[in-house]
């Protein structure tokens, strides 16, 4: 596990659409939005039984990294 830190900005956001979200507590964290993902992503829960929540339609898989066109 590891943590990245880019460079520091001072000052107040230049976006208006962010300005909001970078003082506001309740917004949600990346640990918050990945298991958000992982819930509808796995279809199977930690203790190896169906999850009830999993979507086929969020999940894609490929036995070669090659398939995946990330530049959609």
């Amino acid at each position: 596990m590891g943590s990245g830190v880019s460079k520091t900005i001072l000052g107040t956001p230049s976006d208006p659409r962010f300005a909001k979200l970078m003082t506001e507590s309740t917004v949600p964290i990346c640990n918050d939005l990945i298991k958000g993902a992982a819930k509808v992503v796995d279809n199977f829960l930690l203790d190896g039984t169906n999850n009830p929540d999993f979507d086929k339609r969020t999940r894609r898989e490929s036995a070669v990294w090659s398939q995946f066109n990330v530049r959609r």
